[in-house]
């Protein structure tokens, strides 16, 4: 784990004392420090959160992943728990409307720990405390890190995802997605074939949020009232 930064915060701690004498920071320990920290800053780039185990008392609060007690090279598909704001305080769902099964998920946290997984599915739902969350549901690999985090340990995180296009995600059997509508149930002989009488619902546009149901599905367009009755329609 070369990119372990609480080891470069120890060196900041050992060899950079805010209450030294004047001199007693050497420029050559500084210099190496920013260095390094040059070295890494960009392989610490993607979705922004703090890792955790669990979540307390059933709770995801802003800005936090929890893996849910899972370990990091669980080859059985589980479920990692995110709010869908992040660090940065921006919500993450238009991300997930594009992100196909299949697609490869890389954590990477504060220690260097990185570990990959195959991105099975998400579902959109609230936590003990009504905040919104995702379960996203992934596979990881044998070859992971064999690390399971520990009861109070938090450490700063990023997300990336590697998309696989092509195919459409399902949640479960119950629904798919097909372009940026997720749509229920699916029709049993041709999952992308849109249906008469299937309900939808997505985020079709960055600003416009939709739920509704298809009345004819021949050249099915949301925006026709013969075609698509909506229930909700969110648009900011």
């Amino acid at each position: 784990m070369s990119d372990n930064l609480k080891l470069i915060k120890e060196k900041i701690i050992l060899d950079i004392d805010p209450s030294g004498a004047p001199g007693s920071i050497l420029a050559e320990n500084h210099q190496a420090i920013l260095f390094s920290l040059l070295e890494k800053a960009g392989k610490y780039t993607g979705i922004p959160y703090k890792s955790k185990l669990n979540p307390v008392t059933g709770v995801v609060g802003s800005g936090f992943l929890v893996w849910n007690g899972n370990a990091m090279n669980n080859e059985n598909d589980f479920v990692m728990t995110i709010n869908t704001s992040c660090s940065d305080n921006y919500g993450v769902e238009k991300i997930f409307s594009i992100i196909s099964v299949g697609s490869i998920l890389q954590f990477k946290d504060f220690t260097g720990r990185v570990s990959h997984f195959t991105f099975k599915g998400y579902l959109m739902t609230t936590d003990s405390a009504s905040n919104p969350v995702i379960d996203i549901t992934l596979r990881g690999f044998s070859d992971n890190l064999n690390y399971t985090y520990q009861i109070g340990e938090t450490e700063d995180c990023v997300l990336s995802f590697y998309p696989k296009t092509g195919e459409a995600v399902s949640v479960n059997s119950s629904e798919v997605r097909i372009g940026n509508l997720w749509f229920y149930p699916p029709n049993e002989a041709d999952p992308q074939l849109i249906t008469t009488g299937q309900e939808f619902r997505g985020q079709i546009t960055d600003d416009r949020f939709v739920v509704g149901t298809v009345i004819d599905a021949t050249d099915f367009d949301i925006d026709d009232p013969l075609k698509a009755r909506l229930f909700i329609d969110n648009e900011n």
